[in-house]
Formats: structure tokens, sequence, C-alpha cells
């Protein structure tokens, strides 16, 4: 056959059986090239990861038929996945640049009139303990 090489071809002619090669039709490549396009995963298939998807469709649509395969693929809904930062712990995020944040306290006026109300009961508490 012509896309083995010889040393593969002898090789081949030695088995108690014989192999029939087969190509995929060209229906069978554009709809494979087609789906996978559409699922974003065309440029990630080499030309043979084509092919061998394609004559797999191509068998399987002849001998089972096509009514259990997806003519489109399916749409989810995307998963956003928000890794949590725990204080002191490293978020690594491939591909990513994290850039330090300088930590700045601000704290709102009502903040303020309960952290005064707290110190004085506390110096409040300590005057009442020195006296006892």
């Amino acid at each position: 056959h012509e896309s083995c090489d010889k040393a593969t071809c002898r090789r081949l002619q030695v088995l108690p059986y014989t192999l029939n090669f087969k190509q995929p039709s060209a229906d069978a490549i554009v709809f494979v090239s087609d789906f996978a396009k559409k699922t974003g995963d065309y440029r990630h298939l080499s030309a043979n990861d084509i092919k061998v998807l394609a004559l797999t469709y191509m068998l399987e649509k002849q001998i089972v038929g096509t009514d259990h395969i997806k003519k489109e693929p399916a749409v989810l809904p995307a998963t956003y996945i928000v890794p949590s930062k725990r204080s002191g712990e490293k978020t690594q995020i491939a591909g990513t640049f994290l850039e330090k944040k300088t930590e700045q306290t601000t704290s709102t006026s009502s903040e303020n009139i309960e952290d005064d109300e707290h110190s004085k009961k506390v110096d409040a508490d300590e005057d009442i303990t020195e006296s006892n």
C-alpha cells in the first residue's frame, strides 16, 4: 500500500490474513473538520488525526448509521472557577501575572465610631479593675 514504507509493507505481507486499507471519504473529512472547528479542537488536530476520525465516522455511518451521532456540538454553559485566595497563600494561575497589592486600611466613619466606643469601654473596664 502507498501509505507504508517498504519494511512495513514486507512485515504486513506475512500476516495470516489480508489487510484492507481504506481512506476516508471527502464528505467524512469535511464533516469531521467542520465539527472540530465548531468545538475549537480543529487547530489541535493533525491531518492524520482528522483522517482517523473521518474514517471512523465513515465506517460508523456505513455499518451502524448516524442517528446516534451528533450533527452539531452541544452548547454547554461556561463554567468559571475562581481560585480562593487565603491570606498568606500564593495563588498560581498558569499564564497570568499577579501584581502585589499594597494593603491600605480604609475605614468608614461608622467603623471609627464603633472603634472609639470600644476603646472607651476598654478604658472604663481597666479603670474599674485598677481601683479594685
